[in-house]
């Protein structure tokens, strides 16, 4: 029976994230959390996952094991990972000090903590802000018959 209602809780909990977070029980906790972000347009902006997301507060949603994919037309162009993040449902944002990486293309961003503001799509990183460039190709390397000869 405990099953049962479990899983219908889970399934309303999950039908209720589309419509408004802050309508979830205090420390309801939802297993497989998925939140779509859509444009005007119906168009796929985001997606926000995480393994586990907790209502901690009216306002605010734990979520643990946070992946978001931010779509770059049809296709996922950024993931944006963190151990652990707070969704704030009435200022539309999200935040992490647990650390977070974010990879798009050949460049990889890491930082201690993050400040994203989903309708502003802006994200502020501080501490220990880290970027990597793969495959940075400053243009053909120099070749002995190509170097300039010391100046003496």
């Amino acid at each position: 029976m405990w099953r049962i209602l479990s899983l219908v809780f889970v399934v309303l909990s999950s039908c209720l994230l589309k419509a408004d977070l802050s309508s979830l029980p205090l420390g309801a906790t939802i297993k497989g959390f998925v939140l779509p972000q859509r444009n005007a347009q119906g168009e796929m902006q985001a997606t926000i996952k995480g393994d586990t997301a907790k209502a901690v507060s009216m306002n605010r949603t734990e979520i643990t094991g946070l992946t978001i994919e931010i779509y770059d037309g049809k296709d996922i162009g950024t993931v944006i990972t963190s151990d652990k993040a707070d969704l704030w449902n009435e200022d539309n944002r999200l935040s992490t000090r647990s650390g977070v990486i974010i990879k798009r293309g050949d460049m990889q961003i890491s930082s201690r903590s993050m400040e994203w503001e989903l309708k502003e799509q802006r994200a502020v990183l501080r501490e220990q802000v880290r970027v990597v460039i793969e495959k940075l190709d400053f243009g053909v390397p120099a070749t002995e018959s190509t170097k300039q000869p010391n100046a003496s």
